[in-house]
């Protein structure tokens, strides 16, 4: 059986609710960019055709909207 620490476990229970969303909010702190949990989210919710809003904790005041994985990459 799944632990309640483990990756799969969770992407079990978080990609059913984040279908039921208007928009992902990613807030962009340290390694955010290499988070797999993270980058699953941002593949489903583009899957799903649900926004993706980058939110810079520091400096910017408005979200960046991504449209593809790729623009997450740059």
């Amino acid at each position: 059986p799944a632990k309640v620490t483990d990756h799969d476990f969770w992407m079990a229970v978080d990609l059913p609710i984040l279908e039921r969303a208007s928009a992902l909010h990613v807030l962009t702190l340290p390694g955010w960019e290499s988070s797999r949990g993270v980058n699953e989210e941002i593949e489903h919710a583009l899957r799903f055709g649900i926004p993706v809003m980058l939110v810079c904790p520091f400096g910017r005041a408005e979200p960046m909207v991504i449209n593809q994985p790729a623009q997450v990459a740059a």
